[in-house]
């Protein structure tokens, strides 16, 4: 066993838990973790935003790195995410 830690119950997977405007099936975002800068291009680098996201259902050590562009419908947890991240003054 790779992960012993974890047991049978943490591999299953909960279904989508809500569909989008188009209908189709999205995974609830619970919370943003982090946030990162990435360089893609080579000569014409862009820089793009990403987050790790905690999906709801699923274990932190299950979280993924995604684009800005993927989370239009998380706006609320990134704003709470950049709030929590701001240093206080």
């Amino acid at each position: 066993a790779q992960w012993p830690e974890r047991t049978q119950h943490d591999l299953r997977r909960p279904p989508p838990e809500m569909s989008n405007q188009d209908g189709e099936q999205e995974w609830e975002v619970e919370k943003i973790l982090k946030k990162r800068i990435r360089q893609t291009g080579g000569r014409k680098a862009h820089r793009r935003v990403e987050y790790l996201v905690l999906w709801r259902g699923y274990p932190e050590w299950e979280a993924t790195w995604e684009p800005e562009a993927h989370l239009e419908n998380a706006s609320k947890a990134i704003e709470e995410y950049e709030k929590r991240a701001q240093p206080c003054i």
